[in-house]
């Protein structure tokens, strides 16, 4: 994590195995409700009942989403916001 940032650093995301909503919120910063309504929209991954009441993501496809929103905008929270319709 850099000093000035609360978002762990990439190399910290799993290379492989399963995220729950909780663990990907560390990596893309923005609230549960932003997320699920991105996913709802098509642009986060789409998430892998496991039962009634567990959701997750595969690794790879949120190191891939993250890898390819890093680069282009230091602020992902607020691209972010502007893709799902919750721009301030």
């Amino acid at each position: 994590m850099s000093k000035d940032s609360k978002i762990p650093e990439l190399q910290n995301l799993p290379e492989t195995g399963l995220l729950r909503v909780n663990q990907i919120l560390r990596f893309i910063p923005i609230s549960r409700s932003s997320w699920w309504a991105g996913v709802k929209s098509g642009r986060f991954p789409k998430p892998i009942k496991l039962s009634e009441r567990v959701t997750v993501w595969r690794c790879s496809d949120i190191r891939n989403l993250v890898e390819g929103i890093q680069p282009y905008h230091p602020s992902i929270d607020k691209v972010i916001r502007q893709e799902v319709g919750h721009a301030k």
